[in-house]
């Protein structure tokens, strides 16, 4: 029931208008999604990830397409979950954390759930990392 909910918010959202405000960029990159309960080091939670690729990125969240929407008996979309997010940059690798604030399941050509998540933590020097490439132009 969930999904059909989500659904039906993601068409309505495009006939009335989309509301975000932080302007997007749309790219495909490689990320590394895991779930944990807490603040566990990444290496941890690591090994239970999930690879899976981002349809757009903003300076403060970012939507990304995964193959399920559990690792294990963990739900990626559960009320304050914290997501583990390894994305894999051009020419480095950045880490943050993030919230799910909504998703939806695919259907058609494109095949498993999209995340939107809301960035919470990442550390300075990779937000600079993540902030120059949302604005580079290519």
């Amino acid at each position: 029931m969930p999904e059909l909910i989500s659904s039906i918010a993601a068409r309505l959202r495009r006939f009335v208008g989309n509301r975000r405000h932080a302007q997007r960029r749309l790219v495909r990159l490689t990320v590394h999604v895991s779930s944990a309960g807490g603040k566990k080091d990444w290496q941890e939670s690591r090994s239970a990830a999930l690879e899976a690729y981002t349809r757009d990125l903003s300076l403060s969240g970012l939507s990304i397409i995964v193959p399920a929407i559990r690792i294990g008996s963990r739900y990626l979309t559960d009320q304050d979950r914290t997501l583990h997010i390894q994305i894999e940059l051009p020419d480095t690798t950045i880490q943050l954390r993030a919230v799910s604030v909504r998703y939806e399941q695919l259907v058609g050509e494109e095949k498993g759930y999209l995340i939107g998540a809301r960035i919470i933590e990442m550390s300075q020097t990779d937000r600079k990392l993540f902030l120059e490439y949302i604005k580079s132009p290519n």
